[in-house]
């Protein structure tokens, strides 16, 4: 404590007085006129003092007024703040409690709640002021480890007591992004995923459902779905320092990528995945993917009708899913004749030859001349892809008896 006086006049001295329980006193010469000054140490925290001066000369001495100054509080010591959790906390928060010190230093002004992230460097958060001995510290995240603080302050400064540290209850984890899918093969594809951005937990299982293949081309009218992959394990998302392998599982975290097998080639799918911890699940996005060709699987005998006594008309049909099964971009039709043969026995009974070819685009109708009347005749139709054919079961027809003709005649003939 620092206190100043002008001594009145000329003398031999000055005396300073203070009291407080106990009296004591300082004197120095007086030398000049100046403003005196004296600075009073070893005083006890939040404490009143009394000072009086008292001048003299060689006529006598006088003696001030007294002035009363106090110290100001000293914070508490560390060991009088005990901080408590009350029950456990809560996925964003948790509840404190805490006592009062005793007031021997000076009567505490506030107390202040704050909390940091334990293994993250960012600054601590504020989360009550005031002169109550309970706060609720929210906006926590889900599944973080805490330090949390109390302080204690007075007018003379601020006190931290020890550090209590935390761990949040997990809550369902969110933000799962939408798995990548690759086609491998025709009936085959390969699926990956990240895990949710934030976990909120430990993620113990993973789960795939898969929907298709499409029934038409509205991405929309996939059938049900079905779980197609699942793998459990541990994965905690929690940072902890080197040197702390007690805190980290064991067990492997589950597998976050699969082979999905015996689909249908050339068609579309969807998959979607599931991360689950121990308190709920979140699924993502679904994502559509397509197998790679395969080679074509069906088409149908085609159509025979006579048109005259040496012709006859061939259609099929090539409807996707009806007519044929492509699995693939179609690239060529061909018309066939089935033809019996006797005279070569190395050679089959059956001789295919290859009448007409025609691309994809091309309407699907083919006219064969040159026929015998009133005689019977098989045709097959080949459906190609970039991948392998396939050629029909054959069909059957008859052209018409000599000297007779087909009274409609077939508008979508074609050479």
């Amino acid at each position: 404590m620092t206190g100043r006086g002008l001594p009145p006049g000329p003398g031999l001295g000055i005396r300073l007085r203070s009291k407080s329980g106990a009296d004591g006193k300082v004197s120095w010469p007086n030398t000049s006129r100046s403003l005196q000054s004296f600075e009073d140490g070893g005083l006890f925290p939040f404490t009143n003092y009394f000072y009086w001066l008292i001048t003299a000369n060689v006529a006598g001495q006088t003696i001030s007024a007294s002035a009363s100054y106090q110290t100001l509080g000293a914070p508490p010591s560390a060991e009088e703040l005990h901080l408590n959790l009350l029950g456990r906390p809560g996925p964003t928060s948790a509840s404190f409690n805490w006592s009062i010190p005793r007031n021997d230093t000076g009567p505490v002004e506030r107390f202040v709640l704050s909390s940091v992230e334990s293994f993250n460097k960012a600054e601590p958060v504020i989360h009550y002021t005031g002169l109550s001995t309970e706060a609720l510290a929210s906006g926590l995240k889900s599944f973080t480890q805490y330090s949390v603080t109390l302080e204690a302050c007075t007018s003379g400064g601020c006190t931290s007591g020890p550090q209590l540290s935390l761990l949040t209850a997990a809550a369902p984890p969110k933000n799962q992004s939408a798995p990548r899918i690759n086609a491998t093969g025709p009936h085959t594809l390969h699926g990956s995923w990240d895990p949710p951005s934030q976990p909120n937990g430990i993620i113990t299982k993973y789960e795939v459902f898969l929907r298709g293949p499409m029934e038409s081309k509205n991405v929309s009218a996939f059938n049900s779905e079905r779980r197609v992959f699942s793998s459990s394990g541990w994965l905690d998302p929690s940072v902890f320092p080197e040197g702390s392998p007690s805190k980290r599982s064991t067990l492997s975290p589950p597998e976050s990528s699969t082979i999905i097998e015996g689909l249908q080639a050339f068609s579309a799918y969807q998959l979607r995945v599931v991360s689950i911890n121990s308190a709920g699940n979140v699924t993502s996005e679904w994502t559509t993917a397509h197998t790679l060709e395969g080679v074509p699987e069906y088409v149908a005998p085609p159509i025979v009708s006579a048109l005259s006594p040496t012709s006859l008309n061939v259609t099929w049909n090539f409807t996707e899913g009806h007519g044929i099964i492509s699995r693939g971009q179609v690239t060529e039709y061909r018309v066939n004749l089935l033809t019996e043969q006797t005279t070569n026995p190395y050679a089959p009974p059956v001789v295919s030859q290859v009448l007409h070819r025609m691309g994809a685009s091309s309407l699907p109708v083919h006219r064969v001349e040159g026929l015998k009347p009133y005689h019977v005749y098989n045709f097959t139709v080949t459906l190609c892809t970039k991948m392998g054919c396939i050629t029909s079961l054959p069909s059957t027809g008859r052209t018409l008896p000599a000297g007779t003709r087909k009274r409609c005649t077939h508008t979508n003939s074609h050479n």
